[in-house]
């Protein structure tokens, strides 16, 4: 799973809140990521 914005995988049921929350972490405001993921320089621009 790439980057994605958490309202809208909130929004369409994708993730839930609490999962949001706990399983992904934020790269950029309200762009998150898979907990673990290896953050590399082209990761985090691709992001943003």
């Amino acid at each position: 799973m790439g980057p994605f914005i958490g309202s809208e995988a909130v929004a369409s049921g994708s993730v839930t809140p609490h999962a949001l929350r706990s399983r992904f972490v934020a790269i950029h405001p309200a762009v998150y990521l898979p907990a673990g993921t290896e953050l590399t320089a082209r990761l985090r621009a691709h992001a943003a």
